[in-house]
């Protein structure tokens, strides 16, 4: 596999500059105190549903690690026409075979589509080998190549605090994701972005030859050179005290360039024994406050492994915290519609049986009297139907007689339940299979 990062369109400035003295390390004050069992709950939730989209696997992988590093993950969107984007530069990508943000125009292409192509490479980390979704947005995280280690450019933009919205293309063996969002505005204060993150680190989404990085915030802090810059990676025990000499670097750089949220500090131990468990304290001297005071940039990463995180009462908390949000949200909509639909969505949720019994029961009691109207009964019959064909199709793949079976249902659901939300939606998706099925494949005929 191979990635290549997004260049962005101005470096910034080489300040000397550095981050605050007192727990500097703290991203965005939301990784403290977390527990394994916590982070574990939050991963099985934030993980995309069975039959998800490309598009929502994508942005459930993303939204995992930006929740892990502690920078803004729930509001994180799907945009269309950054979809668009980067499914040209994707095709743009395979149509020349190579990765490129500088794209030529490939022969017979438009003027149109060359643009698109050359606008979405531009504006993209790019990929190519297995172009499922997570394994992509793993690669980017992972950025520790020999041709990415310096800059860790993909996994800053993933972890830019400022990205609101983002989408993923593919074609063939090539892959893109938009990198260059920073539409959101109000974030809470933060020093920096740390990976692995402060705090509790699962080892799944982590490598024992994945480098580290820190990204101080610009606002507040000023980077000196790198010369002046020491960081050290000491394993401790349960006390917190230090356990023989500090971890051998083989890699330390300080990248200067404007990916994501600016520059970092990059570094890596070697033969790093992540294994199942661990504690280590980083210290990263050097730094000083935009007053010019020094600081000192101390944290702990505690290493463990979700597998053996046994579900628990701190679990508990977090799928109630999560579902009662999420409920209260249903309550509150104006559609009665929209209600039923969410309603039979929120009492289907994987992990809903591991939250406070009293949700689904108030759930299934809201639901029950809403249907006792005829019309919305119709509604919720047709949802529950759609939402089997889509798993149905999702399940069926590209085969032929199954993808029939498919448009037939659909077909008939439109027909049956013409009236609703759901029978509009099944008459355009037995319109789409009708079109899919009737066009044929490339290297086919048709007399």
């Amino acid at each position: 596999m191979t990635h290549s990062w997004a260049q962005p369109t101005a470096l910034l400035a080489m300040l000397l500059i550095t981050l605050p003295a007192a727990d500097v390390s703290e991203p965005l004050d939301r990784t403290s105190g977390r527990s394994p069992g916590e982070v574990k709950a939050m991963i099985q939730l934030l993980a995309p549903a069975k039959g998800a989209s490309v598009q929502d696997t994508y942005l459930a992988r993303v939204r995992q690690y930006r929740y892990l590093c502690g920078v803004p993950f729930e509001t994180l969107a799907f945009n269309a026409r950054q979809g668009e984007l980067t499914q040209a530069a994707a095709g743009i990508c395979a149509r020349l075979g190579k990765l490129t943000h500088t794209p030529e125009r490939p022969p017979g292409m438009s003027d149109a589509d060359y643009q698109l192509g050359k606008d979405g490479a531009g504006q993209s980390n790019l990929f190519s080998g297995r172009t499922e979704p997570a394994s992509c947005v793993d690669g980017w995280m992972d950025d520790s190549d020999q041709s990415n280690i310096d800059r860790v450019g993909h996994r800053r933009w993933i972890l830019n605090p400022a990205m609101g919205t983002s989408a993923f293309g593919t074609e063939g063996n090539y892959a893109a994701m938009y990198a260059f969002d920073g539409s959101l505005k109000n974030i809470s204060d933060w020093n920096c972005v740390t990976y692995p993150t402060r705090g509790a680190m699962p080892v799944q989404f982590f490598g024992a030859k994945h480098a580290w990085n820190i990204s101080p915030n610009l606002k507040k802090y000023v980077l000196p050179a790198q010369s002046e810059l020491t960081v050290t990676i000491h394993a401790v025990n349960a006390k917190s005290v230090p356990q023989g000499e500090a971890l051998k670097l083989d890699y330390f750089h300080l990248d200067t360039g404007g990916f994501g949220s600016g520059p970092a500090v990059i570094f890596r131990p070697v033969d790093f024994p992540l294994g199942q468990a661990g504690t280590y304290v980083v210290t990263l001297t050097g730094m000083k406050e935009k007053g010019g005071a020094p600081a000192i940039v101390r944290y702990t990463v505690n290493f463990f492994d979700l597998q053996r995180v046994a579900d628990g009462a701190q679990g508990a908390a977090v799928y109630t915290r999560f579902f009662q949000e999420r409920l209260d949200a249903i309550q509150a909509m104006p559609d009665q519609v929209d209600q039923v639909e969410a309603y039979g969505d929120f009492v289907a949720q994987e992990y809903l049986a591991q939250a406070d019994p009293k949700l689904r029961k108030s759930a299934l009691k809201s639901l029950s009297d809403l249907i006792k109207d005829p019309t919305l009964k119709r509604e919720h019959d047709a949802s529950q139907k759609y939402k089997y064909l889509l798993t149905l199709e999702q399940q069926a793949g590209t085969a032929k007689d199954q993808l029939v079976a498919v448009a037939t249902g659909y077909r008939d659901l439109a027909k049956t339940f013409k009236e609703t939300r759901a029978g509009v939606r099944a008459a355009a998706d037995f319109a789409r299979l009708k079109r899919q099925l009737e066009t044929p494949r490339p290297g086919t005929t048709r007399s």
